[in-house]
């Protein structure tokens, strides 16, 4: 079946995706999931200015230009660079530029990278459905992969160490699978900022499956409003090494806050708001009325505890408006353990109510994230072939300016 899929990918690839998911085979699916990414990476349309692609690009360029030796690469983004944080990102740039300096084949590169962590825990879920997907499990699995979507490779560093982080936990907290966990270490290099997520992954494993601790933990981080961002990155100066002090600063100063705030007013994020609004209260609902049934099954019980603790952290760490970010992280753990839940107990009928409110926000929700993509997606990605692509490198018009 595979070679028949490769050649309805080399046909159309956006059709080989749907066929796959419609005849869902695990292999086949992940591995066609993943060549999709790796051709949006190639047909990825830098639309405006204001796209961090474009220091994806300024970087790689520099790189290209200053021909560093491997030896000077680290030394410049290790010791030499004040925005020295994250060394995963210029050494896959380094190996790039020296057969290359087509950005796109970069974007190509980065699209494998990431898509592979994003195939493979979009499948993981789905191989555990254990059976028929129900049709609000459907809308849960869209939400999922439009939270952190295949676009997202234009923030490549947060968005593959979040995919990385989860591909690396989820089988542990489900299964009792530690095989992965190493690759905790990998997602705080791929991205600093996620030295805070496996920090409260070891709280866990410390403190084991304590959900009342974590669920009134959870309930005490929405009454915190507010913060002063500066006076947090002033503590965190103080307690991290050198090297991350200018992301700090960089992420807590006055005027990175208040541009966060006008963002926020947008009718997008408060669509997003009121998506992890009803999430929330899903979850005060699961540990209030069926956490005794949850209990029954250890590794169920683990994925609840933590992610639990994950949202309770997120809620802390988004006062500080670069932490608004973590809000995917915990929306993928969250609507992991929802879709589970609901293929194995069901829709329990006291609360359809609540869940038939929430699906036109989540649809609501899913098209705002959607429309993000819409700023880097290709005409030719969802109609053309690679082909086509490989003679057509100078037309790039993102949808969301045909849409206009």
């Amino acid at each position: 079946m595979l070679p028949f899929y490769l050649f309805v990918f080399m046909l159309w690839p956006f059709g080989a995706v749907l066929a796959s998911l419609r005849f869902y085979n695990a292999q086949i699916t992940k591995n066609i999931i993943w060549l999709f990414v790796i051709f949006y990476g190639y047909t990825f349309v830098l639309s405006n200015d204001t796209m961090d692609a474009n220091r994806i690009k300024e970087k790689f360029e520099y790189i290209y230009f200053n021909n560093f030796s491997f030896s000077g690469l680290l030394q410049y983004f290790l010791l030499d660079n004040e925005d020295s944080t994250d060394i995963v990102q210029p050494i896959i740039f380094y190996f790039v530029s020296k057969f290359t300096t087509n950005f796109y084949i970069l974007m190509a590169v980065l699209g494998a990278i990431f898509g592979y962590f994003y195939s493979r825990n979009f499948c993981y879920i789905l191989d555990r459905s254990g059976g028929k997907v129900s049709s609000y499990n459907y809308i849960l699995l869209f939400l999922f992969i439009v939270v952190i979507g295949f676009w997202d490779i234009n923030r490549f560093r947060f968005a593959t160490a979040t995919m990385i982080f989860l591909y690396a936990t989820l089988p542990y907290l489900y299964e009792g699978n530690k095989k992965r966990l190493w690759l905790i270490f990998l997602s705080f290099l791929v991205h600093f900022s996620y030295l805070f997520p496996a920090t409260i992954f070891v709280i866990y494993l410390i403190l084991k499956n304590r959900s009342s601790l974590y669920f009134w933990t959870f309930i005490v981080s929405f009454f915190l409003v507010s913060v002063d961002a500066s006076a947090v990155g002033e503590i965190l100066v103080r307690l991290l090494p050198s090297n991350l002090h200018y992301k700090v600063m960089a992420y807590t100063n006055e005027e990175y806050v208040l541009e966060q705030a006008e963002n926020i007013k947008s009718i997008s994020y408060i669509m997003r708001y009121l998506m992890f609004f009803i999430i929330n209260t899903l979850f005060a609902i699961f540990y209030l009325k069926f956490r005794n049934q949850i209990k029954s099954d250890v590794y169920f019980n683990n994925l609840f505890c933590f992610t639990l603790l994950i949202m309770a952290a997120t809620n802390f760490i988004s006062i500080v408006p670069s932490g608004i970010r973590f809000l995917s992280l915990s929306a993928l753990f969250s609507l992991t353990f929802m879709f589970f839940y609901f293929q194995r107990y069901g829709i329990p009928k006291k609360y359809k109510l609540l869940l038939d409110i929430s699906v036109p926000v989540f649809i609501i929700s899913s098209l705002g994230y959607l429309r993000l993509g819409l700023n880097t997606i290709d005409i030719i990605m969802v109609i053309g072939n690679p082909i086509i692509a490989l003679y057509d490198t100078v037309t790039r018009v993102a949808l969301i300016d045909l849409l206009r």
